[in-house]
Order: structure tokens, then sequence, then C-alpha cells
């Protein structure tokens, strides 16, 4: 997982919106405080949203906004964290985004991750085609 967030981290830009799923457990926090990590200018303490529900990071590329959905009660909640999908400065790390319903964007890559036995299974759907390239370059 380490090593795929290196390869993502690479290439993500500024408007990118990505949703991570899977079930408790599968790597969803991990994957994404990895693939912050490797775009912090300066080391910093990268603590789970899943109480504050959004952690905002700044580089010097792009804002980073990752967010935490599992806590939410209704989809309209997600205008009440502050996701604006259109900010076009911020890189969205967004966890259970499924809890987004009609409101998640088309043009975000769903990264899925499934545990079997001690491996993670990792899928990326992306409805747009916007990601394929980068998709089959981070699954070398």
């Amino acid at each position: 997982m380490r090593a795929l967030a290196q390869r993502i981290s690479k290439s993500l830009q500024p408007g990118d919106i990505i949703g991570l799923s899977g079930e408790i457990g599968a790597g969803k926090t991990f994957l994404a405080r990895e693939i912050i990590s490797n775009l912090l200018d300066e080391p910093e303490d990268i603590p789970s949203p899943t109480f504050a529900l959004v952690q905002r990071y700044e580089t010097q590329d792009m804002d980073i906004i990752h967010g935490d959905l599992y806590r939410i009660d209704s989809a309209e909640h997600v205008f009440e964290l502050g996701f604006d999908f259109q900010e076009d400065d911020c890189l969205f790390l967004i966890e259970w985004p499924e809890k987004a319903g009609p409101f998640w964007p088309k043009q975000a890559l769903m990264i899925a991750i499934s545990v079997e036995e001690d491996s993670r299974i990792v899928d990326f759907s992306d409805q747009c085609n916007q990601f394929s390239e980068r998709v089959s370059a981070w699954a070398t």
C-alpha cells in the first residue's frame, strides 16, 4: 500500500477527486495518509479524519482535503461539511464516498480496497476516463 501511495501521489493534481471505499480496516485511511505524507512540503502529523470529519493540508502546489463521511447521517451533510468539489485548487481524498449519494461527483476516481487473507486488493473505477492513463501507470 505504501508503494502504491507513492506512485499515486506523483501524478495527483489540483482538482482531482479521489474516493476511498472499503470495509472498516481495509486501509482507506492508511492509503490517504501515505498519499498526503508524500505530497506535503514538510512532514507533519496526519490524523484520521474519523472524528473531525475533515482535515485540510496546504502544500506549495495545492490544498489537500482529507474527509471521512462514515458518520454523516444523510448525503446533504456533505455540503454542511464544506465540501465544494468545484474547488480546482484542491485535491480531495474522501473516505466512504458512497455516503455522499447523488452528490458524489461523476468525475471522481474511486479506489475500492478489499481484504483477502493478508492481502489488499485495490480496484480503480473512473466513470469519465480522465484517470485512465494515470491508473495504468499506478498498476505497474
